[in-house]
């Protein structure tokens, strides 16, 4: 009995180590390659939410402007260890899904009261 308690106590430990905690900062300067660790954060909360893998993983989100489009699916949590997508810290990150639009070169052409000018963003919602 006590062989299979210390096998359970073992198997746990193990479950708690395959977690990991990434970060994104969209401010950071780094000059090695973003792998979400506290010291090379991801630049996207996108990439960040793509590299929770296992149950426990947390994706801290630093305090910045996140302009992008997020798509959460597929995860599987456990109630003991879900997976987490938070704010680091007292850190008060801003989700907004709104972004400058500026034609191609810089300039928008005028016809009576309607500008006009190419983009390069696809346009879903639009606030006027």
């Amino acid at each position: 009995m006590l062989y299979f308690r210390t096998f359970l106590s073992v198997l746990q430990l193990v479950s708690l180590t395959n977690s990991a905690v990434f970060h994104t900062n969209p401010d950071k300067e780094v000059s090695v390659k973003r792998d979400g660790s506290l010291l090379a954060p991801f630049k996207t909360v996108s990439s960040c939410v793509g590299a929770l893998n296992n149950p426990g993983d947390e994706c801290q989100i630093h305090q910045g402007t996140y302009r992008e489009e997020i798509t959460v699916s597929g995860l599987h949590g456990t109630q003991e260890n879900p997976i987490v997508i938070r704010g680091f810290a007292d850190e008060r990150p801003t989700l907004d899904g709104t972004v400058d639009i500026t034609p191609v070169g810089g300039n928008w052409s005028k016809d009576g009261d309607i500008y006009f000018g190419k983009i390069n963003h696809t346009i879903w919602q639009l606030f006027f």
